[in-house]
């Protein structure tokens, strides 16, 4: 079963691979002689690329990429221009604290880790590039849902800080991002474990965090919106 799912896999990816830059659409003969795959199991393939907005159906019957291919496309191109800019920040903020630093995105209805610096402490929370979690818990994701979307009602302190809240023994700092003028980037920010959140140690790391947020907006060509105002030291 595995190795049929598996084929079906490799199939479906070679269908999305065998459109080049010209293309504007394809027909089904087009795409199974490109593909070498049987027009029957390449239409079988498209419907479900089709259900998953990967293909769609053009007015002449054609088979185009989907919009999310360019959802896609937009996420890696914005990784490829955000991460170098962000990374030397993160580390910076790893070196200060102490603690692991992360730029987190809103896709959907969650917060995806984009840009990730560890800790060499062996207690940590254990987050890798690429990790979906849920919104709105932790520092992070309120970040992200208070700026992610339409405007909040009230201003909001930042940097936000939440403790035990997503995870029972971690507490966590961040702050929004901002590009290319007010469009919101993402949330910047640490993770402490509680033993280590002390009020000094959250104090000195909600300072760090707000210049980080504050230096990555500036070389990113944002704009703070006017409803971020600033927390009250720890």
């Amino acid at each position: 079963m595995v190795d049929v799912l598996n084929r079906s896999v490799e199939r479906a990816l070679t269908i999305l691979k065998c459109y080049g830059a010209e293309d504007r659409g394809l027909t089904l003969a087009e795409i199974s002689r490109r593909t070498g795959i049987h027009k029957a199991t390449a239409l079988r393939l498209l419907a479900t690329l089709e259900s998953h907005g990967m293909i769609a159906r053009a007015p002449s019957g054609a088979f185009t990429l989907g919009a999310e291919v360019l959802r896609l496309g937009t996420l890696f191109a914005d990784a490829l221009e955000v991460a170098p800019i962000v990374r030397p920040i993160l580390q910076r903020l790893v070196q200060a604290t102490g603690e692991s630093a992360s730029l987190f995105v809103k896709e959907g209805n969650f917060r995806r880790c984009l840009v990730r610096e560890e800790t060499r402490s062996t207690i940590r929370e254990h987050v890798r590039v690429g990790d979906l979690l849920p919104l709105p818990m932790g520092a992070f994701g309120r970040v992200i849902e208070a700026f992610g979307g339409a405007e909040p009602q009230e201003p909001v302190a930042i940097p936000i800080v939440t403790r035990a809240e997503r995870v029972p023994d971690l507490a966590s700092i961040a702050t929004p991002v901002w590009q290319s003028g007010s469009h919101f980037c993402g949330a910047v920010g640490i993770s402490i474990p509680l033993f280590r959140a002390s009020d000094e140690a959250i104090g000195s790391a909600v300072r760090l965090v707000r210049d980080a947020g504050e230096e990555l907006t500036r070389l990113l060509g944002g704009t703070h919106s006017r409803l971020a105002v600033p927390a009250a030291d720890t």
